[in-house]
């Protein structure tokens, strides 16, 4: 239809992009995403566009406003998590991580989000990751919701795979996560198909070591 090709039109200008699920190797897969591409952009439209005229004649407190009750979101839901994805991808090359992956990106369904999925169809490693950004440290939930949710990403009729899991939390994490963090995942996968996979290890980060991992991988 229409949309579709003036969506294509634009993913032509690098501007927009239609992303995939890790797990969906098929690319016509309706499951598919558009998203835009540029960080710049993203921000302009999501704070700066409904508000141009008043910017214009230098009344910019209600976009201020806006901005400083909306940044913690938009960056929750938008840099933050690419920024993880970024530390995997680097992470496997430097072999920072027990397992190697293939493919790095997310994974959608209908009923859930996971932020950060990296994995080796051939070899049967998956590898986990959830974002959590906030002012304070977060707490076991984000990471036993992950745990619920790997028997749902592996490939049906499969078994044998090898499951890494990544926190990452801006804040970092609270003791009651840190204190032993592969008990928590152990505790929490109980009866959830223990047969098909078996957990190898897991890494908590901030976004401290995040920014020193990624500065001292980019040089």
């Amino acid at each position: 239809g229409h949309t579709s090709r003036y969506l294509s039109i634009i993913r032509d200008t690098g501007f927009v992009e239609r992303v995939l699920p890790v797990s969906d190797t098929n690319p016509d897969s309706r499951r598919g995403r558009y998203i835009v591409a540029d960080p710049y952009l993203r921000f302009y439209y999501r704070f700066l566009a409904a508000h141009q005229t008043k910017l214009a004649i230098g009344q910019q407190e209600v976009t201020l406003e806006e901005i400083e009750s909306g940044l913690a979101e938009f960056i929750g839901h938008n840099t933050w998590p690419e920024l993880c994805r970024r530390w995997l991808l680097l992470a496997s090359a430097k072999k920072e991580i027990p397992l190697p992956i293939e493919d790095v990106g997310g994974e959608w369904r209908r009923s859930f989000a996971i932020d950060v999925v990296g994995m080796n169809e051939i070899e049967r490693c998956l590898v986990m990751g959830v974002c959590h950004w906030g002012d304070e440290p977060a707490g076991p939930e984000p990471l036993i919701e992950l745990v619920e949710k790997v028997s749902t990403i592996l490939p049906r009729n499969t078994e044998d795979w090898q499951v890494y899991f990544l926190g990452f939390a801006s804040a970092g994490w609270q003791e009651a996560v840190t204190r032993d963090p592969m008990k928590l995942i152990d505790e929490n996968r109980a009866g959830r198909n223990r047969s098909r996979w078996q957990e190898v290890g897991v890494k908590l980060l901030d976004l401290k070591q995040v920014d020193a991992d990624l500065d001292r991988w980019s040089m």
